[in-house]
């Protein structure tokens, strides 16, 4: 699903099945090129539509909105993957009898769920303003 349409304002955003964001037709691109701006992340393409807005171009709060909150719950899965790799990482110590670095183990999985904690407020913070 786009991020925005023309139909809705001057910008057509959506998540690429490649696995990237394109800014489709972009009116930022350089005029000689394709007009396509390609994001690899959330930030980069919160960044870019927020360039458009400053260029005085119509981009939809809502469009602002919904990449905001897939920045935050990617993020969010990124935390979730380091955990579990963490985890998987310290059973297989434990395996093979090598019970070193237990403790810093504990501290980066305290860590990393107070973060996942903060992320999941804060989406449903914007969950609940949208």
């Amino acid at each position: 699903m786009s991020y925005c349409r023309f139909s809705d304002g001057d910008v057509y955003m959506y998540p690429h099945i490649d696995g990237y964001i394109e800014c489709c037709f972009c009116s930022l691109a350089q005029p000689d090129g394709y007009r396509l701006q390609h994001f690899h992340n959330h930030k980069d393409a919160l960044g870019h539509l927020l360039e458009h807005r400053k260029a005085g171009h119509h981009v939809p709060q809502y469009a602002i909105d919904r990449l905001t909150v897939d920045m935050k719950r990617a993020e969010l899965e990124n935390l979730l993957w380091e955990l579990c790799s963490a985890q998987g990482q310290i059973a297989k110590r434990n395996e093979s009898g090598l019970d070193w670095g237990i403790d810093n183990y504990y501290k980066r999985r305290e860590e990393l769920m107070d973060e996942i904690l903060d992320i999941a407020l804060d989406y449903r913070r914007n969950n609940d303003e949208l």
